[in-house]
Protein backbone atom coordinates (compact mmCIF):
# COMPACT_ATOMS: atom_id res chain seq x y z
CA UNK A 1 0.00 0.00 0.00
CA UNK A 2 1.21 3.53 -0.98
CA UNK A 3 1.00 6.21 1.80
CA UNK A 4 0.18 9.70 0.67
CA UNK A 5 2.29 12.61 1.65
CA UNK A 6 0.38 15.04 3.50
CA UNK A 7 0.36 18.65 2.38
CA UNK A 8 0.84 21.19 4.36
CA UNK A 9 0.81 25.27 3.98
CA UNK A 10 2.11 27.91 6.64
CA UNK A 11 1.12 31.78 6.41
CA UNK A 12 2.68 34.19 8.35
CA UNK A 13 0.50 37.86 9.01
CA UNK A 14 2.64 40.96 9.29
CA UNK A 15 3.84 42.29 12.31
CA UNK A 16 3.30 46.21 11.72
CA UNK A 17 0.61 46.64 13.98
CA UNK A 18 1.24 43.71 16.45
CA UNK A 19 3.22 40.62 16.75
CA UNK A 20 3.61 38.27 13.84
CA UNK A 21 1.49 35.24 13.91
CA UNK A 22 2.43 32.08 12.05
CA UNK A 23 -0.35 29.83 11.03
CA UNK A 24 0.26 26.15 10.03
CA UNK A 25 -2.50 24.59 7.69
CA UNK A 26 -2.29 20.71 7.42
CA UNK A 27 0.66 19.96 9.33
CA UNK A 28 0.90 20.09 13.32
CA UNK A 29 3.78 22.16 14.64
CA UNK A 30 6.36 20.37 17.21
CA UNK A 31 5.48 21.31 20.89
CA UNK A 32 7.96 22.88 21.88
CA UNK A 33 7.16 25.53 19.34
CA UNK A 34 3.73 25.42 20.53
CA UNK A 35 4.41 26.35 23.90
CA UNK A 36 7.22 28.95 22.59
CA UNK A 37 4.43 30.52 20.93
CA UNK A 38 1.53 30.17 23.95
CA UNK A 39 3.98 32.02 26.17
CA UNK A 40 4.62 34.65 23.50
CA UNK A 41 0.99 35.17 23.09
CA UNK A 42 0.02 35.00 27.29
CA UNK A 43 3.13 37.73 27.50
CA UNK A 44 1.88 40.30 24.73
CA UNK A 45 -1.63 40.29 26.09
CA UNK A 46 -0.41 40.96 29.44
CA UNK A 47 1.29 44.27 27.99
CA UNK A 48 -1.14 45.41 25.78
CA UNK A 49 -3.90 44.95 28.78
CA UNK A 50 -0.86 47.79 31.29
CA UNK A 51 -0.68 49.54 28.19
CA UNK A 52 -3.99 50.37 28.02
CA UNK A 53 -4.54 50.84 32.00
CA UNK A 54 -1.48 53.29 31.61
CA UNK A 55 -3.31 55.64 28.51
CA UNK A 56 -5.66 58.36 29.46
CA UNK A 57 -7.52 61.28 27.40
CA UNK A 58 -5.72 63.86 26.24
CA UNK A 59 -4.97 64.69 22.25
CA UNK A 60 -2.57 66.78 20.18
CA UNK A 61 -3.52 68.19 17.05
CA UNK A 62 -0.91 66.94 13.84
CA UNK A 63 0.78 69.87 13.21
CA UNK A 64 1.26 69.90 17.31
CA UNK A 65 3.03 66.77 16.84
CA UNK A 66 4.64 67.31 14.11
CA UNK A 67 6.56 70.90 16.05
CA UNK A 68 7.19 68.20 18.75
CA UNK A 69 8.93 65.12 17.29
CA UNK A 70 11.23 68.31 14.96
CA UNK A 71 12.05 70.56 18.51
CA UNK A 72 12.70 67.32 20.91
CA UNK A 73 14.28 64.80 17.60
CA UNK A 74 15.19 66.59 15.09
CA UNK A 75 12.85 65.28 12.61
CA UNK A 76 13.56 67.05 9.09
CA UNK A 77 10.98 66.96 6.25
CA UNK A 78 11.63 63.99 3.25
CA UNK A 79 10.79 63.42 0.20
CA UNK A 80 7.97 60.84 -0.28
CA UNK A 81 9.69 57.52 -0.31
CA UNK A 82 8.82 55.18 -3.74
CA UNK A 83 7.67 52.31 -1.11
CA UNK A 84 5.13 54.92 0.65
CA UNK A 85 1.42 54.15 0.19
CA UNK A 86 -0.33 57.25 -1.86
CA UNK A 87 -2.44 57.56 1.27
CA UNK A 88 0.53 59.17 3.25
CA UNK A 89 1.01 62.84 2.83
CA UNK A 90 4.12 64.12 4.51
CA UNK A 91 7.47 62.63 5.71
CA UNK A 92 9.35 63.45 8.09
CA UNK A 93 13.20 61.29 9.15
CA UNK A 94 15.57 60.79 11.33
CA UNK A 95 18.71 59.68 9.41
CA UNK A 96 21.91 58.28 11.44
CA UNK A 97 24.98 56.40 10.49
CA UNK A 98 23.25 53.33 12.15
CA UNK A 99 19.36 53.86 10.82
CA UNK A 100 17.07 56.13 9.92
CA UNK A 101 13.63 56.69 12.00
CA UNK A 102 10.62 57.69 9.30
CA UNK A 103 7.22 59.07 10.59
CA UNK A 104 4.78 59.57 8.28
CA UNK A 105 1.50 61.75 8.24
CA UNK A 106 -1.96 60.98 6.58
CA UNK A 107 -3.58 64.15 6.26
CA UNK A 108 -6.81 62.99 4.77
CA UNK A 109 -7.14 60.35 7.55
CA UNK A 110 -5.17 62.60 10.42
CA UNK A 111 -3.47 59.13 11.10
CA UNK A 112 0.31 58.90 12.20
CA UNK A 113 2.75 55.56 11.15
CA UNK A 114 6.26 54.82 12.72
CA UNK A 115 8.63 52.43 10.54
CA UNK A 116 12.71 52.59 11.51
CA UNK A 117 15.42 50.48 10.31
CA UNK A 118 18.64 50.39 12.19
CA UNK A 119 21.30 48.20 14.00
CA UNK A 120 22.73 48.05 17.37
CA UNK A 121 21.14 50.41 20.37
CA UNK A 122 19.77 52.15 17.72
CA UNK A 123 16.99 50.34 18.02
CA UNK A 124 15.83 51.24 21.46
CA UNK A 125 16.82 54.77 21.05
CA UNK A 126 14.24 54.72 17.69
CA UNK A 127 11.47 52.62 19.64
CA UNK A 128 11.63 55.42 22.71
CA UNK A 129 10.91 58.30 20.40
CA UNK A 130 7.90 56.03 18.30
CA UNK A 131 6.25 55.64 22.00
CA UNK A 132 6.66 58.77 22.59
CA UNK A 133 5.64 60.79 19.37
CA UNK A 134 2.28 58.17 19.90
CA UNK A 135 2.01 59.40 23.52
CA UNK A 136 2.20 63.09 22.38
CA UNK A 137 -0.63 62.55 19.95
CA UNK A 138 -2.77 60.78 21.88
CA UNK A 139 -6.26 59.96 22.44
CA UNK A 140 -9.49 61.65 23.69
CA UNK A 141 -12.14 60.09 25.85
CA UNK A 142 -14.10 59.14 22.66
CA UNK A 143 -11.45 57.37 20.77
CA UNK A 144 -10.75 55.17 24.30
CA UNK A 145 -14.68 54.71 24.69
CA UNK A 146 -15.21 53.25 21.36
CA UNK A 147 -11.46 52.03 21.12
CA UNK A 148 -10.89 53.49 17.79
CA UNK A 149 -7.79 53.13 15.08
CA UNK A 150 -6.19 55.99 17.07
CA UNK A 151 -6.46 54.46 20.28
CA UNK A 152 -5.08 50.85 18.74
CA UNK A 153 -2.59 51.99 17.33
CA UNK A 154 -1.37 54.01 20.81
CA UNK A 155 -1.90 50.61 22.41
CA UNK A 156 -0.09 48.66 19.90
CA UNK A 157 3.16 51.22 20.08
CA UNK A 158 3.30 51.07 24.08
CA UNK A 159 2.77 47.14 24.03
CA UNK A 160 5.86 46.47 21.79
Amino acid sequence: MKKEKNAAAIGIIGGADGPVAVFGGGVELPLRMRITNGIRQCVYRRKRKCAEKKITAGTHTLEETIEYAKNTYGLAEAAPCAETTPSVSRSFEIKTEYGLFRLEINDATGGIGVSYSCVGKTAKRFEKIAKDIYLYYGVSEEDIRNKTERYHSLVTVLST
